[in-house]
């Protein structure tokens, strides 16, 4: 596939390229394929890019067509994203139902898949969708030949955007695991390689242990806000700071604002996010 150049370059001829972005790979590997690969923690402005990028799915003369959605990677999700998406797709599900031949979902695990798999039933989506924790049977199941390419290519699309080497991806999984809690001795030898092997490879990609270890920190604190109902001292606590002062500090460094205040706004939204009523949701969908 070919990297499209920009949102109206897709747009123009989605089939055989991809539009990538910080969180996500939209792409259309022939006319029979096409999906959307996410990771880490979508937000709202990704979506709004998708979105557009997926009007080409209406286009004059678009073939009917299986579609992969691989959610595998992410590991949180934004109800302002979520409910943005959900709402397009209930908006537009009667003319998906005409160029979809099946899609099929791949979750990533824990809470954010249950979340994933949950999005077309919450939808009462009206063409076939199943949800898989493995590519191979879904490919079987969207009938997609030549399995292994297909993989193949959409993984090296992949990483080669999130354009990290294979230690960095292992670090990340080291730092979620004990977030603010290693040093970089003890990362190395976790990895196999000596202090100045992993600083080196840091180097490479652009980046610096500090650097991983506060998005690490930041990323869990945010799930933890979301999804919990923990008070600060005990996030803090869990997330590795030396106290509730230090970790506010550092969520609004990276954040922009506080612990409290990114709480009480994504609250706030979540609250007003996809209900679980399909009737509900079909009245906001009209109404606009």
């Amino acid at each position: 596939m070919r990297r499209a150049g920009g949102l109206e370059a897709y747009r123009k001829g989605p089939v055989g390229s991809y539009l990538s972005g910080p969180t996500y790979v939209i792409w259309w590997l022939h006319s029979g394929l096409n999906g959307i690969s996410f990771w880490g923690r979508p937000e709202d402005h990704d979506i709004r890019v998708i979105t557009s990028a997926l009007d080409a799915e209406f286009d004059p003369g678009v073939a009917r067509h299986a579609s992969i959605i691989d959610a595998r990677y992410m590991d949180g999700v934004d109800p302002g994203a979520f409910d943005r998406l959900a709402r397009y797709v209930f908006a537009h599900r009667e003319a998906l139902s005409r160029v979809h031949t099946g899609q099929a979902i791949l979750r990533p695990t824990g809470l954010v898949g249950a979340v994933v798999a949950g999005f077309h039933a919450v939808l009462d989506t009206i063409y076939p969708v199943k949800v898989f924790a493995h590519p191979g049977p879904a490919l079987d199941w969207l009938g997609v030949s030549d399995d292994a390419a297909v993989l193949d290519e959409l993984d090296g699309i992949r990483a080669q955007e999130v354009g990290v080497s294979p230690v960095v991806v292992a670090l990340r999984e080291r730092l979620a695991e004990r977030p603010g809690k290693m040093t970089v001795d003890g990362a190395a030898r976790a990895l196999g390689l000596s202090s100045r092997e992993l600083q080196r490879q840091l180097r490479a990609s652009n980046t610096r242990f500090k650097t991983e270890q506060h998005v690490a920190q930041i990323r869990i604190a945010k799930t933890l806000l979301l999804e919990t109902s923990h008070d600060l001292k005990r996030i803090a606590f869990e997330v590795g700071c030396s106290s509730g002062q230090h970790f506010s500090a550092l969520f609004r460094e990276s954040v922009g604002v506080t612990p409290s205040q990114w709480r009480a706004q994504r609250s706030a939204v979540l609250a007003t996010s996809v209900p679980g009523d399909s009737a509900e949701l079909r009245g906001s969908a009209e109404d606009r």
